[in-house]
């Protein structure tokens, strides 16, 4: 068997599209799919030298029923984003959705207001589709200003 025909590849090659130079190796297998500049760049981890241009996961992933959708939350900025993406179309070609999490939702009913709150963004216990893959549900952690609320969120 030619070395063009055989089919299984050492986990060392590199794979067509991706270069040593753009900083691929062998444990960083898989597709990017978030954020875009990562997957615009192929790459896992891009050097963010400002802390609050940082993303941080507050929540599990979760997958819709048809398998055709993720959802995750994401800090930054000092916000709560819902991050919504779609692999109908493969993971080559993700559709991403991103909103900002509407953070009075999920006050406690009475909050005796602090200047940390400010920056306080919402974490989810869990995250869950709903309506046939048009909402997501955010189960949210009680913590500083927020509630442990279930809260409905439109995503189409």
């Amino acid at each position: 068997m030619s070395d063009e025909s055989r089919e299984i590849r050492s986990a060392s090659e590199v794979p067509p599209g991706y270069s040593e130079a753009d900083g691929w190796n062998p444990l960083n297998r898989g597709y990017i799919l978030y954020p875009q500049e990562n997957r615009e760049k192929r790459k896992y981890h891009i050097p963010i030298p400002d802390e609050s241009e940082q993303r941080r996961s507050i929540s599990p992933i979760a997958w819709s029923d048809s398998s055709s959708k993720i959802a995750f939350m994401e800090a930054y900025r000092n916000e709560s984003f819902l991050v919504v993406i779609d692999v109908s179309q493969g993971l080559a070609r993700p559709g991403v959705g991103r909103l900002r999490v509407d953070k009075s939702r999920f006050y406690k009913e009475a909050v005796d207001w602090r200047p940390e709150y400010d920056t306080a963004v919402v974490v989810a216990r869990a995250l869950r589709f709903a309506d046939g893959e048009k909402a997501v549900v955010v189960n949210s952690r009680e913590s500083g200003p927020f509630g442990a609320k279930e809260i409905k969120i439109r995503i189409e």
